[in-house]
């Protein structure tokens, strides 16, 4: 066994959330999941809710508190709607979901809420019901890559992207908002499918 195997033999521990961090976070999840549900239903123009973040892909890294989790919840908008309305919709069923609890307005390629639910923070991001291809939002894709890791990456793979995340936070370069400008959960784990893990990801980099 190498170092480097044995130093992420010891990190395992340290990237796997306990018990009660899981349960706190299911129990949220569906929290949401119903308050979006239901502040979407007089918008005949959003055709589907999605849990999504790393929650919903079970590759998030506990840091000590379950506010570090990453849960989304993505509303499905009809094609046809333009962007104006399109931003609209998605801040009221934010602001509605999110009623009686901490939120705010949040800008990525179009404006999302923010919100803090029982200690942790959730986003409430709308995108359109689009077909692969056919973006028209930056967060079209997002529905699509939650499908393809929850098919196509089993246990250690999800540990291997942990692993990966817990590093990169570690070394400062995770996080690909603009006061960071650095790797999102999103490229940690298509480095990960694409390398084949940790170390590959490690070999690729030095390339």
């Amino acid at each position: 066994m190498t170092e480097i195997q044995k130093v992420l033999l010891r990190a395992r521990k340290l990237v796997l959330p306990s018990s009660e961090e899981e349960a706190l976070l299911n129990t949220v999840a569906a929290k949401v999941m119903k308050k979006v549900e239901v502040a979407s239903l007089p918008f005949k123009e959003v055709t589907g809710v999605i849990l999504g973040g790393s929650f919903a892909k079970q590759t998030w890294v506990p840091t000590g508190s379950p506010a570090s989790a990453d849960i989304d919840v993505f509303v499905k908008i009809a094609k046809e709607v333009d962007g104006k309305m399109f931003e609209s919709i998605g801040l009221k069923v934010g602001r509605e979901a999110s009623r009686g609890y901490r939120h705010g307005k949040k800008y990525a390629q179009h404006p999302y809420t923010e919100a803090t639910i029982d200690g942790v923070k959730v986003n409430i991001v709308p995108c359109y019901d689009v077909k692969p291809g056919e973006w028209r939002s930056a967060a079209d894709r997002s529905p699509y890559h939650v499908r393809f890791v929850k098919r196509n990456f089993d246990g250690e793979k999800r540990m291997q992207v942990r692993l990966l995340k817990r590093f990169m936070k570690a070394v400062g370069v995770y996080g690909a908002e603009i006061e960071n400008e650095g790797f999102s959960g999103y490229a940690a784990e298509v480095l990960v499918h694409n390398c084949g893990g940790f170390e590959g990801v490690l070999r690729f980099s030095q390339v």
